[in-house]
């Protein structure tokens, strides 16, 4: 005769703290329902004595052997009356799961009394499954929830890298390692638009269908995500709908929820976005829990800052291939309206040259002569206008230097300019930049800095152009001008020093001036 018991329990905890409950006998009289006491070493070999009370039944003492205690794996023991009349075997088997850690219990019966202690045997499978809700409230309970997360953010990936080759399914699996560790049904990661303006959720696990795409929050708003977003410390609540410091009523983010928390993720002093976690009832958050959920916000700070630069990056992209467009439109349309008509105008002009000449009309064939020298004249002009406006002669013929002391002067600005560069006759690339990026300097300095005083410095060093424009003026904040979408003359201009290997460094804050520095290869 032969039966078979088994159980399966998810348990939010790691599989090494599913082990230390299972194994601390000696603590199993405060909270073990089924077996009260349990003497003896979970090692191979060892002697147990187990005391079962089964449900609704009298207590039981047995004593078998440990066959099996591998650490965070399996623990197994085996009993059995002489002469084969009946033996019991019992595997606790642990595994990691999405949630933590399953444990798989098996129970296994075998002998002639098998079919005689059937009623024992339904009394011991009911105490079991008592034991293994037990042991999942022990297991959760015996650490605080950011212990026992560790080897699940790990396995994760989250940060930079991981962040670079998951995107948005990284922030995912991060939602589901704070849902198995607090064991709450609901968790998201929001992040700011890139005005930094509104909050959107990003990733997310247990929303309603359909319901990630209308969650939206600002600051200020009365959403938990808007408390966060304006706050340091957390947002912790009981009950969302009777918490004074919120107005949820119709927010898609708490809707079907009860208790639950919400932190601001910050980099560097930047908020990047908001992560919280719901539950359907109201429940108390402890403080280990609140700092757990804090720890993964700041895991996933880097992360979405990757995520905020790319963007930043991909619109500064954006904005020099939509500039060099632009520039290729003006041109073209340079030399259609006014090149080409003024030739297509001289070609008309030395066709009545040819009629007159042919007339013998020298008075006409003179007066053609004359328009279309003037018209030569013009064209060449133009032409050569153009070309400066490419390549600026100055620049052509003297080097960034001379360039450089010609150009404030050009853009209708006062500057002190000082450049020590030694240059060949023709510039190259590096040397163009180097006065593409003053100019745009010396622009942005005319039309926001509001500066009495403005200072160029530019010198060559060991194969590179190094040089500095500052300012007495307003300045602003870097951080919230880089990240400004119709603002992004400085980021195109840090993104086309970058592609050849500059590098573009900015100094402000709001009354106190501007700095930027540069380094340009040039050999």
């Amino acid at each position: 005769m032969r039966r078979v018991l088994e159980h399966t329990i998810d348990i939010h905890a790691t599989p090494e703290q599913v082990w230390e409950a299972l194994t601390g006998f000696d603590a199993y009289a405060g909270w073990n329902p089924f077996m009260r006491s349990v003497s003896g070493a979970p090692q191979v070999g060892s002697k147990l004595r187990i005391e079962l009370v089964p449900p609704d039944g009298r207590p039981i003492v047995v004593s078998p052997s440990v066959v099996v205690a591998d650490p965070g794996r399996e623990l197994r023991w085996r009993g059995a009356l002489p002469l084969g009349l009946f033996t019991g075997e019992h595997a606790f088997v642990i595994s990691p799961a999405e949630t933590g850690a399953r444990v798989v219990h098996r129970g296994w019966y075998r002998g002639f009394l098998v079919r005689l202690f059937s009623r024992v045997i339904d009394r011991t499978s009911l105490g079991f499954e008592r034991m293994h809700g037990a042991l999942k409230e022990r297991a959760e309970e015996l650490s605080p929830p950011v212990i026992a997360a560790l080897p699940m953010l790990g396995s994760t990936e989250l940060g930079i890298r991981g962040f670079e080759t998951h995107g948005s399914t990284l922030l995912t699996e991060a939602s589901r390692v704070v849902a198995a560790v607090l064991g709450v049904e609901r968790v998201g990661v929001l992040g700011l638009t890139r005005d930094g303006e509104m909050l959107v959720l990003r990733a997310g696990v247990g929303w309603p269908a359909g319901g990630m795409s209308r969650v939206r929050a600002t600051a200020g708003d009365g959403t938990p995500a808007g408390y966060a977003l304006e706050h340091d410390e957390p947002l912790v609540t009981r009950d969302v709908a009777t918490d004074p410091r919120l107005r949820t009523l119709g927010a898609a983010e708490t809707a079907g929820v009860v208790g639950g928390m919400a932190v601001r993720i910050m980099d560097n002093g930047r908020a990047l976005g908001v992560l919280d976690a719901w539950t359907r009832a109201e429940r108390e958050f402890g403080s280990a829990e609140v700092a757990f959920v804090q720890s993964v916000a700041a895991i996933l700070a880097p992360a979405l800052a990757v995520g905020v630069s790319e963007a930043r990056g991909s619109a500064a992209v954006g904005a020099l291939l939509a500039a060099a467009e632009a520039e290729r439109v003006r041109v073209a349309t340079e030399l259609h309206d006014d090149t080409l008509q003024t030739l297509t105008a001289m070609r008309i002009t030395i066709d009545r040259l040819a009629a007159a000449w042919q007339r013998g009309d020298a008075a006409a064939a003179e007066q053609a002569v004359e328009g279309a020298r003037k018209m030569v004249s013009d064209a060449i002009d133009r032409t050569r206008r153009l070309a400066f406006e490419i390549v600026p002669p100055l620049l052509a013929e003297g080097g960034v230097s001379g360039a450089l002391r010609a150009l404030p002067e050009a853009l209708g600005v006062q500057a002190d300019v000082t450049a020590d560069v030694v240059t060949t006759r023709h510039a190259n690339s590096g040397e163009l930049l180097c006065y593409r990026t003053v100019e745009e300097l010396l622009r942005n300095a005319r039309d926001h800095a509001a500066a009495r005083k403005i200072r160029v410095e530019v010198h060559e060093h060991l194969g590179e152009l190094a040089g500095e424009v500052a300012d007495d003026g307003v300045g602003f904040d870097v951080t919230s001008v880089l990240d400004d979408p119709a603002r992004l003359g400085l980021v195109s201009l840090a993104q086309r020093l970058d592609s050849i290997g500059g590098r573009l460094t900015i100094q402000s804050s709001p009354g106190a001036g501007t700095r930027v520095r540069f380094e340009i290869p040039i050999r």
